[in-house]
């Protein structure tokens, strides 16, 4: 049982299609862009505090929220200038 060892021109072409198809991998898997938009709990995560924290933030309207439906919202840049602002504090 023999099997057929490509040319160099094969070859070549498989390694211009292995090439092509890297490079359109590497595409889909970028990092998409953050949304500006977080929900409670994910706001809780990004600034390493409990739920309770974020929604105690909420109440007292040191962050704004958004509601979408029954849904409530956190801008990310709220929230950054939120600790900007408690970090100047301290």
């Amino acid at each position: 049982m023999s099997e057929r060892v490509p040319t160099a021109a094969e070859f070549e072409q498989l390694v211009e299609r292995v090439t092509e198809l890297e490079a359109l991998f590497a595409e889909t898997q970028r990092p998409a862009e953050p949304s500006p938009f977080m929900t409670i709990k994910e706001a809780a995560a990004y600034i390493r505090a409990p739920r309770h924290r974020v929604d105690a933030l909420l109440s007292q309207r040191a962050i704004p929220r958004t509601k979408d439906g029954a849904r409530t919202l956190i801008r990310r840049s709220d929230l950054d200038a939120y600790l900007g602002e408690a970090s100047e504090m301290v």
